[in-house]
């Protein structure tokens, strides 16, 4: 878990995002404890983390089904642009079917436009709709 809890603390702080320590640690208990709605895989070449990919589940009444929420993908910034990104996310996908997920979506910073252009060429699209979200503890 050192490596993960490494790579949590370097997305977040890459995106300007604070976790606070307790967060941290009750993310990295529900990976260890496999909390049955989160999906986390680490991405290795030759033995060696490089980053990881989380699918976070869900249902929804709109799509009559499972839908499930990229939740992070995080690779080391000399591993971008070598391809990892575009296999994690195929990955993620096939992954994601094979559970009967119905929709996958995602959020990206605005300022992140590698990411953008990594999920559109993958068929992801932005909307008309915009993620709020409130913290509720």
């Amino acid at each position: 878990m050192p490596v993960l809890r490494g790579f949590i603390a370097a997305f977040n702080g890459e995106d300007g995002h604070d976790i606070a320590p307790d967060v941290l640690e009750r993310s990295l208990a529900a990976v260890a404890e496999r909390e049955p709605l989160l999906r986390v895989w680490m991405i290795e070449r030759e033995g060696r983390a490089l980053g990881y990919v989380a699918l976070a589940l869900g249902y929804s009444i709109e799509v009559g089904g499972l839908d499930a929420f990229v939740d992070e993908l995080y690779l080391l910034p000399e591993e971008r642009a070598h391809g990892l990104g575009s296999a994690a996310l195929a990955f993620v996908e096939r992954e994601a079917r094979a559970l009967g997920v119905r929709r996958l979506c995602l959020e990206v910073e605005l300022h992140n436009l590698r990411a953008h252009a990594l999920y559109e060429r993958h068929g992801y699209t932005a909307h008309s709709r915009h993620l709020m979200s409130k913290r509720l503890t």
